[in-house]
């Protein structure tokens, strides 16, 4: 059991005390918060003040045109509108497609060779039958040669034979004028006419060996023919699909061994549009009716034509 002794009491007493700075504190923290909101409100101020004044002077810009400019702008894409005008906006159906040539056609030779001649380039015009190139033929011209001459020897052959024809035919009357004077025997009257008569058939048989001859000169001439390689039809030389020197093989057999081609050839002339339309549209197209073209290398041109025909 404890018992307060008057010294202990005295020490209590002595450690109550009253704390009256306190208050003194708490005005000082408000005092500072104070004069730290009048000099936020002062900094406030000040800024704004500036910001009137430079936009009034022109310093800096407007606070919508600023904000304005701060706000996301939407993006713009540029693309190019065409406007139909006449027919093109009247059209029933609008399609693309490609120009073609009506004809075109890869030329080749119709025999085996090399090319001696080239006679045409990319770009050059040509005529039907015009010679396009040469293959080499000395073989053939020397072929054509000996046919020629000996058609010439037949012929020169039916003239001998003609002039023993003609003395064939007196031998023959005046024997005719013995027999029937009784100075001659039917034996020597049959014997003239057996020479007339095999003169005559020899004389067929000469006929005939010189239509053969002139047959043979014909196909030699032919087959000379067939090393100028010709233009069928009017066009233009579009490419040039062999070189001097070059083998051609007829029927283009392929590039193995050779070209199956010597240049190629369309009629610019006379052009054709393929296109595609859509089944949905397909109801509205009939043939010969009249169309209009446009063609983008010529932008400012529009061609007239026809439907052809619809596959």
């Amino acid at each position: 059991m404890n018992v307060d002794t008057p010294k202990s009491s005295i020490d209590s007493l002595s450690r109550l005390r009253i704390q009256r700075d306190v208050p003194a504190q708490a005005a000082s923290t408000i005092g500072r918060l104070v004069r730290w909101l009048i000099l936020l409100c002062l900094v406030i101020g000040f800024a704004v003040g500036g910001v009137v004044l430079s936009q009034r002077q022109g310093w800096l810009p407007d606070s919508a045109k600023l904000l304005e400019n701060m706000r996301p702008r939407p993006e713009v894409r540029v693309a190019v509108v065409s406007l139909e005008k006449g027919r093109s906006a009247d059209a029933l159906v609008v399609a693309t497609g490609y120009i073609e040539s009506r004809r075109q056609a890869r030329i080749g030779a119709r025999a085996t060779g090399r090319i001696e001649k080239m006679n045409v380039e990319e770009g050059s015009k040509v005529k039907t039958n015009d010679v396009l190139a040469v293959l080499e033929h000395a073989d053939l011209d020397a072929s054509l040669a000996a046919v020629r001459a000996m058609a010439a020897r037949s012929k020169t052959e039916i003239l001998e034979q003609n002039v023993e024809i003609q003395r064939a035919e007196r031998d023959f009357a005046r024997a005719e004028k013995g027999f029937a004077s009784r100075a001659m025997t039917p034996a020597d009257f049959d014997e003239f006419r057996f020479k007339r008569d095999a003169a005559l058939a020899r004389k067929a048989s000469l006929e005939a060996a010189q239509q053969l001859a002139e047959a043979r000169v014909r196909e030699a001439e032919q087959l000379l023919e067939n090393m100028f390689v010709r233009a069928p039809f009017d066009g233009t030389v579009i490419s040039k699909d062999a070189e001097l020197g070059e083998s051609i093989l007829p029927g283009g057999m392929g590039e193995a061994s050779g070209r199956g081609s010597v240049v190629t050839i369309a009629d610019l002339d006379h052009l054709e549009v393929d296109s595609d339309v859509k089944e949905d549209f397909i109801s509205r197209i009939l043939e010969g009716q009249s169309v209009e073209i446009a063609v983008d290398a010529v932008p400012d041109r529009r061609y007239k034509g026809n439907v052809r025909k619809i596959i």
